[in-house]
């Protein structure tokens, strides 16, 4: 069972979600780059934005396999949204900004709780940026705890764990 908050969102057919592509890891980098460089000042300092988005590269996020699987939201033919999923955890969703506010990061969320169905979780679990608690809780998601990690450049990133029932128990 999928958290209520996310029930109908499978009707969006103009959307594709697959696994991203080795080529496409450039594309997935910039859009990656736009969200941060668009919605990580509400939350964070100047430094800690650049860091971040700069570490969000290309080749960054090709040497995520095999621990996380990339997934694109394709809509028209073009790459808007990704979602990066491990075990039972959202490790990266993003929607590019001139793209959201459209169910696009609902539909990510959704395609995550399905994808952890299919392998047999009960729950699912995000550490997200400040800025996008309120995003996640729309869809079922609890705070659970904070936390930070220090960055390459030892600029410190807060984060909030957040998780969500996927199935009764």
């Amino acid at each position: 069972m999928m958290p209520r908050e996310l029930d109908g969102v499978r009707r969006m057919t103009q959307q594709q979600i697959r696994p991203m592509r080795d080529e496409e890891a450039e594309q997935v980098s910039e859009l990656i780059r736009a969200a941060i460089r668009a919605r990580f000042p509400e939350c964070y300092s100047a430094e800690v934005v650049e860091a971040v988005a700069v570490a969000n590269s290309a080749d960054f996020l090709l040497g995520l396999a095999p621990r996380q699987t990339n997934y694109v939201l394709i809509d028209d033919g073009r790459i808007v949204g990704m979602t990066g999923l491990k075990k039972n955890e959202i490790g990266h969703l993003f929607v590019h900004p001139d793209h959201s506010g459209r169910g696009r990061g609902r539909r990510l969320v959704a395609f995550a709780a399905e994808t952890f169905l299919k392998a047999g979780f009960e729950d699912m679990v995000v550490h997200a940026s400040p800025n996008a608690v309120g995003f996640y809780e729309k869809y079922g998601f609890v705070a659970e705890g904070e936390g930070s990690f220090n960055l390459a450049s030892d600029l410190p990133m807060h984060y909030v764990t957040l998780r969500a029932a996927l199935a009764t128990r």
